[in-house]
């Protein structure tokens, strides 16, 4: 799914602008609430896992 595909690579590219800015823990506690909540979402958890956008 492209809208999948389109969150994902925002969340990468945040990932980035939040370690540049010493917020990563914030950030990754944040991804890691996002896969609680669409745990029931295997195609978006995969493309984060491809990733590696973990908690």
């Amino acid at each position: 799914m492209a809208r999948y595909d389109d969150a994902v690579a925002l969340l990468a590219e945040l990932r980035g602008a939040c370690d540049h800015v010493g917020r990563g823990l914030q950030f990754r506690r944040r991804v890691a609430a996002l896969r609680e909540q669409y745990r029931h979402l295997p195609g978006l958890l995969r493309r984060l896992d491809d990733r590696a956008l973990r908690g």
